[in-house]
């Protein structure tokens, strides 16, 4: 089992003097993991950071149901943060122990 991303587009194919008529999966790349539904987004964040994915399949009872997306956890933080606090000004006070992230 494996999967196809943008990243093996870009970094297999692009550029490459490859047969575009040879099964995807000799560019796909093998997935080491994978959520269920009942996955929460916490787990889906930690899995994106820990392992620098940008999407993760959804598998249940050993198929495949879906996927999700760093877009789909941005979308549903935002849609689930409180509008009073994004939209506070920043403190000009304010010291960062780090410039990392910024």
């Amino acid at each position: 089992m494996g999967i196809f991303t943008e990243r093996d587009l870009l970094t297999k194919i692009v550029g490459q003097d490859v047969d575009l008529n040879t099964p995807v999966r000799q560019w796909m790349s093998p997935v080491v993991a994978t959520l269920t539904p009942a996955a929460t987004i916490g787990d889906a964040v930690t899995i994106m950071n820990e392992k620098s994915y940008r999407n993760i399949p959804i598998v249940n009872n050993g198929k495949l149901v879906g996927s999700i997306s760093v877009f789909d956890v941005i979308s549903y933080l935002a849609e689930t943060y409180p509008k009073a606090t994004m939209n506070l000004p920043p403190k000009t006070d304010q010291i960062m122990d780090s410039t990392d992230g910024g």
